[in-house]
This record gives structure tokens, C-alpha cells and sequence, in this order.
């Protein structure tokens, strides 16, 4: 009779495909590294990242949800090994620069645009409030640029 114990040993990461994102919006992350067998799950900032793609045992995919910004522990799990490094990515906050259209009517609504950086890297249901008022819709168009919709003498 032949016992054997398989272990896996604990994920190494050596690069990233980007080392931080903005606090609003997903982000799309790749891991370079080795021991990324599965079952995997990778973590930043204590959040399970989504939309989880295994290309090989030296590369994995992910979509990190939004933090909080600051510096994030990243956790990989294979199976019973874990790897944890802290201050290995961090979030931006989202900072506007420029609001487009600032003057607007006293009647009916207005499209503006608000420039900036760290509006994440895809479309999420963000909000916008220009002075009292809360924008009533937002679209996101790039990491640096959002449609906002506004209601009328919000200004």
C-alpha cells in the first residue's frame, strides 16, 4: 500500500499588471507569479476579487472591487496555502480636476462633464453632487471623464 500526500506549495506573486486603482470603479488586475493551482482565491483588502480567469499556474486574472484607499494586504488561497503580502496595492481616491458646463439653465436639465483622475476602469453606478444637489444620473465615460445629468437652477 502506497500513501502519498500532495501539498501545494504556497503562491508566489512577482508582478502585477498594475499595483493600485481607484477607489470608485473595478479594475482589472493580472498576477504573475508561480503555485496559482486550483481551487484559488485571491483577496485585496480583504475583498474577494470577482470575475476570477486561471490562465496558468503562472498567471491568473481578476477584477478588484473598489477599496478605500491607502495600502491593501493582497491574500492568495491554493487550496490550504496562503499567501499574504501587505502594502502590495493600493488605492487612489478619484480626483476631479475640471467640471465642464459649468453655467447652467434656470428650467430643464443639463448634461455636464466632470474631469478628473481615478474614476475606475469601468462602469459603475457612481454619484455626483455639485454644491446642494445630487446629480440625477451619472455616466461613467473613461478613468478621467463622467456625464452627470443635471436638474434644473442646480447651481
Amino acid at each position: 500500500l502506497l500513501c502519498v500526500k500532495i501539498v501545494n506549495a504556497a503562491p508566489v506573486v512577482t508582478s502585477m499588471s498594475s499595483w493600485n486603482a481607484p477607489t470608485s470603479g473595478l479594475s482589472a488586475v493580472s498576477l504573475f507569479g508561480s503555485g496559482f493551482d486550483n481551487p484559488l482565491v485571491v483577496r485585496m483588502g480583504g475583498t474577494s476579487t470577482s470575475s476570477l480567469n486561471w490562465l496558468s499556474s503562472t498567471s491568473i486574472s481578476c477584477i478588484v472591487a473598489p477599496g478605500s484607499g491607502g495600502t491593501e494586504e493582497l491574500v492568495i488561497t491554493v487550496g490550504l496555502s496562503v499567501t499574504s503580502a501587505l502594502g502590495f496595492f493600493t488605492f487612489d481616491s478619484p480626483s476631479p480636476l475640471l467640471f465642464l458646463n459649468s453655467n447652467m439653465p434656470t428650467s430643464g436639465a443639463s448634461s455636464n462633464t466632470l474631469t478628473g483622475v481615478n474614476f475606475g476602469q469601468f462602469d459603475i453606478s457612481g454619484t455626483n453632487r455639485q454644491i446642494y444637489t445630487m446629480s440625477e444620473a451619472t455616466i461613467w465615460v473613461s478613468q478621467t471623464s463622467i456625464l452627470c445629468k443635471m436638474s434644473n437652477g442646480v447651481l
